[in-house]
């Protein structure tokens, strides 16, 4: 029985089409020879194999692009829409949504929470990138800290500002936005947390402008 090749189209836009396709190789395999490339505006799809396996592996795309399409539902123009399970799936950590959301929004990105939803003007890969940092930050913050509110100030004001978080910690306390808990010693929040980071980020924007402002000067 000759080999046959069947090539397929699937409509997407930009960005998409590079998680469609990744997220189709990655659930097809084991399957007869599949190639994926994205093109203007969608993936073609080509499948070599015999006539049933050409089949078998059409169906299953199909039955993946239905789970696709309930996982990234399409969102208003400019704007992607990820479930959360997805998510979590894709950069393999769990991390708070809230916390996420509260760093986009501070980077000028839209991002709102919606029943297990994000909707965002983020692309997948800057949105799997920086799931991916808050996860790995508040890893690294877990014992080093008292409370999760403190967490979540220190992962933040580490991503925004760039800086190394024992850094954040260390400015933190001398600054007298986080305190010594009495119980365990643990660096610990004096303010609500999203208040604190205002205070973080300020300070740390008026350093910044009088550096570049010397700096100017010596030049």
């Amino acid at each position: 029985m000759a080999r046959i090749k069947r090539v397929y189209f699937v409509r997407c836009r930009g960005e998409e089409c590079i998680s469609l396709s990744e997220f189709l190789l990655e659930n097809m395999a084991g399957f007869v020879d599949v190639t994926m490339r994205v093109v203007d505006d969608g993936v073609l799809i080509e499948i070599y194999g015999y006539k049933s396996e050409v089949r078998d592996a059409w169906t299953k795309i199909k039955k993946l692009l239905s789970m696709y399409s309930e996982q990234f539902p399409a969102g208003r123009k400019g704007r992607y829409r990820y479930s959360l399970e997805a998510i979590v799936r894709r950069v393999r950590h769990t991390f708070p949504p809230q916390l996420l959301a509260e760093i986009a929004a501070r980077m000028g990105r839209f991002l709102a929470a919606q029943e297990g939803y994000l909707e965002t003007d983020m692309s997948p890969e800057e949105l799997y990138g920086l799931a991916s940092r808050i996860a790995e930050a508040m890893e690294e913050v877990r014992y080093e800290v008292r409370g999760r509110t403190t967490k979540y100030y220190v992962v933040a004001a580490s991503i925004l500002s760039s800086k190394p978080i024992p850094d954040v910690i260390d400015e933190s306390m001398e600054l007298g936005i986080l305190g010594e808990d009495e119980d365990t010693g643990k660096p610990v929040l004096r303010y609500e947390w999203r208040q604190a980071l205002d205070k973080y980020l300020s300070i740390q924007g008026a350093r910044n402008a009088l550096n570049q402002r010397d700096s100017n000067n010596s030049g």
